[in-house]
């Protein structure tokens, strides 16, 4: 490089930053090869145990990874656990613990199927339309008497709401009685 004013180059400490700079926006749109590559010379310019070595290496580690090297950023991220900045170290525990975690494509069980909603127009649209336009549901008449089952359902609860009142006056008895002696 030369020192004369006039000249069009940059100091290669610039110049390394911008390729850092390309390969961080390489990786957010998704061209991690291109940001490997972008790192790597980066990284060739700046003393890898600098914490500005450190972030790029931590940024090569993802990319590695997004790309579908994950041997190699789990390799990365192990060396960088010794780096002289502490940021990078942290950096490098956790990007390794995520990369290191069980993929959850493998945890069958961890999983749930949601059904399918096809065939609920149909359904929606065979009922009445709302005065404004929405659907309603189907409402019983008023003077239809209730089934069977729905008799014994309502006796139910009115035995167990009965019986949680009785509990709850029971407690409260013996929380006065147990607080007055």
């Amino acid at each position: 490089m030369t020192d004369n004013p006039g000249s069009t180059e940059k100091p290669d400490r610039e110049l390394y930053q911008e390729l850092y700079q390309a390969g961080v926006r390489s990786f957010e749109r998704g061209n991690y090869q291109q940001a490997i590559a972008q790192f790597q010379q980066a990284l060739d310019g700046v003393n890898a145990k600098t914490k500005i070595g450190g972030e790029i290496q931590v940024w090569l580690a993802n990319a590695y990874d997004a790309a579908g090297n994950s041997t190699e950023a789990i390799a990365l991220c192990r060396s960088l656990k010794t780096h002289s900045d502490r940021d990078v170290r942290k950096s490098a525990n956790y990007v390794l613990g995520i990369l290191s975690a069980p993929k959850l494509s493998n945890l069958k069980d961890a999983t749930s199927k949601i059904p399918s909603l096809k065939g609920l127009d149909d359904q929606i649209s065979s009922r009445p339309l709302g005065v404004s336009g929405s659907k309603l549901p189907q409402a019983k008449p008023e003077n239809q008497l209730p089934t069977g089952s729905s008799l014994d359902t309502q006796t139910s609860q009115q035995e167990q709401n009965r019986f949680l009142w009785i509990a709850i006056v029971i407690t409260l008895a013996g929380l006065v009685v147990w607080a007055i002696a």
